[in-house]
């Protein structure tokens, strides 16, 4: 068909070449991202707990309670694979990994001012440092990956 809609949408004229597709290692590495940020946010409650500064460790659970709780309520997790193979097949995030990533953005945010904010409160070896210091790093990574796709994607173009 000569002028059908879908020749219109796949023209070089209407399709932004300086787009990359998100490979199959980038989809992976997101999601890899976002489970050793809350996997490390719980580190962190660990060790909030063992230096005896409940307070931090409450908020902080509170945070990490919060995330997931609504990955598992919204039952996404379940078809988690299914997801992640179309993404990577299409070479664009799902709009159900975009939505993991929204609900993981507030949980990288607090957790990035709760613990560095308690980082010298509950510090005592060398190991207990390096963990705090790769949980906020971590935090930092997963909020900047939410921002990048808040503004960056999902803004219209001008």
């Amino acid at each position: 068909v000569e002028g059908s809609t879908l020749q219109l949408l796949l023209s070089p004229e209407r399709f932004p070449t300086e787009i990359q597709p998100e490979t199959k290692c980038s989809v992976y590495g997101t999601v890899l991202l976002l489970m050793l940020d809350l996997i490390f946010d719980l580190n962190t409650v660990y060790t909030l707990m063992f230096t005896r500064n409940p307070t931090f460790a409450f908020c902080l659970m509170l945070v990490i309670s919060r995330t997931a709780a609504q990955h598992l309520l919204s039952g996404k997790l379940c078809h988690l694979r299914e997801v992640l193979q179309q993404s990577s097949l299409r070479g664009m995030m799902h709009g159900e990994l975009l939505e993991m990533i929204d609900v993981h953005g507030f949980e990288a945010a607090a957790s990035i001012c709760l613990t560095s904010f308690s980082y010298w409160f509950c510090i005592q070896t060398a190991w207990q440092a390096a963990a705090q210091i790769c949980s906020i790093l971590l935090s930092i990574c997963s909020f900047s990956l939410f921002v990048f796709h808040r503004v960056d994607v999902e803004r219209p173009p001008p």
